[in-house]
């Protein structure tokens, strides 16, 4: 419903929070970082990149 409006946001904690994410940790304050599991960023890595996604089907 919100999707389309400029003030619609969507964080890592909300996402862990709204879908029962598993395998990705967020951790929020001066050292915060995210984190996920290796299989989901290989999947996001090869999302933003097909030369990413051609090395990890030839290399696996």
């Amino acid at each position: 419903m919100r999707a389309g409006s400029n003030a619609s946001t969507m964080s890592p904690k909300k996402w862990i929070s709204g879908t029962n994410a598993m395998g990705i940790i967020s951790r929020s304050g001066r050292y915060g970082d995210t984190f996920a599991h290796r299989d989901i960023a290989f999947e996001f890595a090869s999302w933003i990149s097909a030369e990413f996604k051609l090395y990890i089907i030839k290399d696996y």
